[in-house]
């Protein structure tokens, strides 16, 4: 917990950024609690945190992290394996892990949900387990690949009188929704991830290689032993375990279901996949879990108890020490500060911010930087229109080289070419590339 204070960072410049303004404007804008993409269920949980600040968002996300690493070893003891710390110790390891927590993304929850409803099923509470799963999809859009998953293993599992509590989710948001929406189906109607603009594409091994970096290379290693001894116990008599379809389905089943879904959605370019590795995360209790059996299918081949505990010793000194060999917790650490374009940013908010301007931008953390409500269409425009409207007199422009032209389109050229504004600021890395570039109306 100590990070939260030590450093300042977002996690991300983007999507955590806007996660936090939107859980952090709820009072202010009701609506946002029904907005499809930054999660209904994410922005009502993580808005009484983010009310006080980025670092109550951050707070948010580290508490969802620590009950997630309860509740995998409350699944590893109920399963009724040896050492379920063991498996906390594992997910709590992941390198990329520390990044994620601390920010404004979904992942930490969503994570804590799928374990929490895996644990309800293990104990044999399946239908508040269904509920819970249920508004999955209301925390990360994957979701609905859990709810085909979990699904299934009420079918395979003979519990077909759980299935109608799966709707659940999206009957309470749409009937909620129809506040602000005309259709009970809007969780349906207004899912934002359709079309291919903006987006890209890429190799259909991107995600398996990126596990690599994701969960570190000992981690990586002790994943590929948990699949090996999952194959072996499938043909021994362990297969007739009570908690077998549960594992099978909702642990290895749905890791492989999501892996395969980013996959595509990467490879032939849907959903406005970017293919970040950052997802992952979404499934680290699980991936914990099928590493935990790694090290448990060395351990059991080990004759004599000090020895097969000097095993998990090693491997746990290992998972530490690689990473700090790698130089990668450096790197993880000096990504928890903000990074030099949001410093800059802060500086010139020092500078311009005022009430009177009426702010373009696509850049969020100027919303941050300079104190602007990001939903008050009086102070915060999303048309770029009016860059060429001469009655918008107190117009402040504040392009950067990354969300501009990616998310708006609009160039740093066009902006200089404009005859109605003015450079007044800019900021340039060491080549002397303008990265950040501030304009004004003429006088």
């Amino acid at each position: 917990m100590v990070i939260l204070f030590l450093f300042d960072g977002t996690g991300d410049g983007g999507d955590s950024v806007l996660h936090y303004l939107y859980a952090h404007h709820v009072i202010e804008h009701p609506k946002n609690l029904f907005n499809h993409w930054t999660k209904p269920l994410f922005t009502l949980l993580a808005s009484s945190f983010a009310y006080w600040g980025f670092t109550g968002i951050k707070l948010f996300n580290a508490l969802c992290a620590l009950i997630t690493a309860i509740l995998v070893s409350d699944i590893v003891k109920n399963f009724g394996w040896k050492m379920p710390l063991l498996a906390s110790s594992i997910f709590l390891l992941i390198p990329y892990n520390l990044l994620v927590i601390f920010s404004g993304l979904t992942e930490p929850l969503f994570a804590l949900m799928i374990s929490l409803g895996i644990s309800l099923t293990i104990r044999k509470k399946i239908a508040l387990a269904a509920v819970v799963v249920s508004f999955l999809p209301f925390v990360r859009s994957e979701g609905l690949i859990y709810l085909g998953v979990f699904a299934s293993y009420l079918i395979i599992d003979k519990k077909w009188k759980y299935l109608p509590l799966l709707i659940i989710g999206h009957a309470v948001y749409g009937i909620s929704g129809l506040i602000y929406y005309d259709t009970i189906l809007w969780p349906f109607t207004r899912i934002p991830y359709v079309g291919k603009e903006n987006y890209g594409s890429g190799k259909p091994s991107h995600f398996i290689k990126q596990l690599f970096y994701v969960v570190g290379f000992t981690i990586y290693i002790l994943m590929w032993l948990g699949v090996i001894d999952k194959v072996i116990r499938f043909f021994k008599k362990d297969r007739d375990s009570k908690h077998i379809h549960i594992e099978t389905w909702l642990i290895y089943g749905f890791s492989v279901a999501f892996i395969v879904a980013h996959t595509l959605f990467w490879w032939l370019g849907l959903f406005h996949s970017m293919g970040l590795i950052r997802v992952l995360l979404g499934i680290a209790p699980l991936l914990a879990i099928i590493a935990y059996r790694g090290v448990m299918l060395i351990y059991d081949l080990i004759p004599k108890k000090p020895f097969a505990m000097a095993w998990v010793c090693l491997v746990l000194a290992f998972a530490v020490i690689h990473p700090v060999l790698s130089k990668k917790p450096i790197k993880s650490l000096k990504a928890l500060n903000l990074n030099e374009s949001q410093n800059a940013l802060i500086n010139l908010g020092n500078k311009y911010a005022s009430a009177d301007n009426v702010y373009l931008y696509a850049n969020p953390f100027v919303s941050v930087a300079f104190n602007v409500d990001h939903f008050d269409r009086s102070s915060h425009s999303n048309d770029w229109s009016l860059v060429d409207d001469p009655d918008q007199q107190n117009l402040l422009v504040i392009w950067d080289n990354w969300f501009t032209p990616v998310e708006a389109g609009v160039t740093l050229e066009a902006l200089k070419k404009n005859e109605l504004l003015q450079e007044v600021d800019r900021v340039t890395d060491q080549e002397g590339n303008a990265t950040i570039v501030v304009f004004k109306r003429k006088d």
